[in-house]
């Protein structure tokens, strides 16, 4: 890492805004190492955005295949030069699939005709959909008309969910239902799993008259989308653990879990800390429209309840309440007790160690496993503590269980940066509890700007969402003028 980025990292950290000079500027944001970092800081640090506003107006025009991060950051100043210089690479051939995907990591709210015939391009159609979806969902509803196979169909849909284009839930659903037939169980899953993300009310309505299925819960990238569009959960980790180990029915309980929970806490603006603070069936009574997709997900295994727990569970965590708990992850309450090694051995004594567990309990037990580990990586819990009180499971039946025990200590055992599903999200997870600043920021800025294409949305979240942490701000505190 440079000494220059460094420098611009520790002012800002200190509450300074940095001088970077025009030489600076064009020389830092060139660097692999370092222009990731210095774009994503100029995207959502408004103080630092003023600041440098004349300078980024007197950038060059860079070459067409110029970094991602450069021409992000140009798209967002809203100068005709920049813009045109976007407009005619996205009109060559050549030039526009790695333009579409710079505009959809920066988050741009951008138009161009080269959207609608870039959408049956293997490469860039999730991102040209994606893009097409924000800012003219009926003429990508139009386009669609034109989709010449499932594959095209599935990253259409796909972008449009990224992009939050409810809009078009109606249109996806009606062509999955005249493709059926011509459909594998891999493409209906994906497609599912793509209108699970569009709008979960309504694909939870569908589900429950049997005209969508559930079966996409196993299939991991569509799982990911659903976390990157409503937001990371604790439960990734738990869905990497059953991923690396093919665990197939841990890795389903997991999914339904890590998406019930994400969605709730998502969408509680309009619940009391009181309500979540209830009985989940008095929350089900209460809300029953809210709750529609976990009750659907959970109808056929008997677990609405539990689903809207790990929910209640997650949003009060959100909201830096102490939770009562969930039933049957037993180092899930707030007490104050809760990291002594006494109650944590008088907790992990509720699983069995000798014998396979329930799909259930195994997927608890993984969980609480995890648990402990995140307070090790927190600085909360030693390690040498933590494996002397995990030792027990150490030969348990279950593969899922003693590969957490023997990785212990180890938090990248099941996580892969370059991962579009499970493993690459809880990949992210580890970098936003990094307990270094620079090297925090720094990995989720190459994570926006330089991971899976499909994962930009949410590394930008967690990226803004770990300065604003660094920085005491809240999102009250955003500034309009960045937002693209």
């Amino acid at each position: 890492m440079s000494d220059q980025r460094s420098s611009i990292v520790a002012s800002l950290l200190d509450a300074r805004v940095p001088a970077i000079s025009q030489t600076e500027l064009e020389s830092l944001l060139q660097s692999p190492e370092d222009g990731p970092l210095l774009a994503a800081l100029l995207l959502t640090h408004p103080e630092l955005r003023r600041a440098q506003t004349p300078q980024l107006h007197k950038l060059s025009i860079p070459a067409s295949d110029a970094p991602s991060w450069l021409w992000a950051l140009l798209a967002s100043l809203e100068q005709d030069a920049f813009d045109d210089a976007i407009d005619q690479a996205l009109g060559r051939e050549d030039q526009a699939p790695a333009m579409v995907q710079a505009l959809f990591r920066a988050g741009a709210d951008w138009y161009h005709e080269s959207f609608v015939e870039l959408l049956d391009e293997s490469d860039v159609g999730l991102t040209s959909a994606a893009l097409l979806g924000a800012v003219d969902p009926e003429e990508l509803s139009d386009a669609l008309e034109e989709i010449a196979s499932p594959d095209e169909l599935i990253a259409a849909a796909r972008g449009a969910a990224l992009a939050g284009a409810s809009e078009l839930f109606d249109t996806i659903a009606d062509w999955r239902q005249e493709l059926t037939d011509e459909l594998s169980l891999p493409q209906r899953a994906a497609i599912d799993g793509a209108l699970a993300s569009l709008a979960p009310h309504r694909y939870a309505r569908q589900l429950m008259l049997g005209e969508l299925e559930r079966d996409w819960l196993a299939d991991d990238r569509a799982v990911a989308d659903f976390l990157t569009r409503y937001g990371l959960s604790p439960w990734v980790e738990t869905l990497a653990v059953m991923r690396t180990v093919r665990d197939r029915d841990g890795f389903d309980m997991a999914a339904a879990l890590a998406t019930s929970a994400a969605l709730l806490a998502w969408n509680a603006d309009d619940i009391s800390d009181d309500e979540l603070l209830g009985e989940p069936d008095a929350l089900i009574n209460r809300y029953p429209a809210q709750l529609a997709f976990q009750m659907a997900l959970g109808e056929d295994d008997g677990l609405p309840e539990l689903l809207v727990e790990v929910g209640q569970h997650d949003a009060l965590i959100d909201r830096g309440l102490a939770s009562p708990g969930v039933r049957g992850l037993p180092l899930s309450a707030g007490i104050e007790e809760r990291l002594t090694p006494e109650h944590i051995a008088r907790a992990l004594a509720r699983f069995a160690h000798d014998r396979p567990a329930s799909i259930e309990e195994r997927v608890a037990l993984v969980h609480t496993l995890g648990e402990l580990e995140r307070e090790f990586e927190l600085g909360n819990l030693e390690l040498a503590t933590l494996r002397e009180l995990a030792s027990p499971f150490a030969t348990h039946p279950d593969d899922a269980v003693r590969q957490m025990v023997e990785n212990l200590g180890n938090p990248q055992a099941f996580t892969a940066s370059d991962d579009w599903g499970g493993r690459g999200l809880a990949w992210l997870l580890t970098q936003v509890r990094h307990t270094e600043p620079e090297a925090r920021l720094h990995a989720l800025a190459q994570a926006w700007f330089c991971g899976p294409i499909a994962r930009a949305p949410i590394a930008r979240d967690a990226f803004a969402g770990a300065l604003y942490a660094l920085l005491g701000l809240s999102d009250d505190d955003l500034d309009d003028e960045n937002s693209l």
